[in-house]
């Protein structure tokens, strides 16, 4: 997730949620990327084990982005939304517990 100011949000914050494999270069292109120059602040999740695949987190970014959304709070910078996908009933359920642990985390 990149943060930074965002003129046109209430709450005056700017938001990217966006996954990738190799989190440095994946950053290093953002930081090169003239759209998303906004960013002030990184917030980076990852497994410490490799045990979330790449389903995983795209279903993660799709849940971020959309209760962020609901939210209200923060101006999405995301071009288009991601829609996530299908995981396992098993999977489904260990991401729904990943995912109210970021919510724990974040603001």
């Amino acid at each position: 997730m990149l943060v930074g100011p965002s003129d046109s949000a209430a709450s005056g914050v700017a938001i990217y949620v966006g996954e990738g494999d190799e989190v440095w270069t994946r950053l290093a292109s953002h930081d090169n990327d003239l759209e998303k120059d906004f960013w002030t602040s990184v917030v980076l999740f990852v497994s410490k084990d490799e045990n979330l695949t790449k389903a995983h987190v795209r279903w993660l970014e799709a849940a971020l982005v959309r209760e962020i959304k609901k939210a209200k709070r923060a101006q999405i910078v995301n071009g288009n939304d991601p829609i996530g996908g299908k995981l396992p009933e098993s999977d489904t359920a260990d991401m729904e517990t990943f995912f109210e642990n970021l919510r724990l985390l974040l603001p």
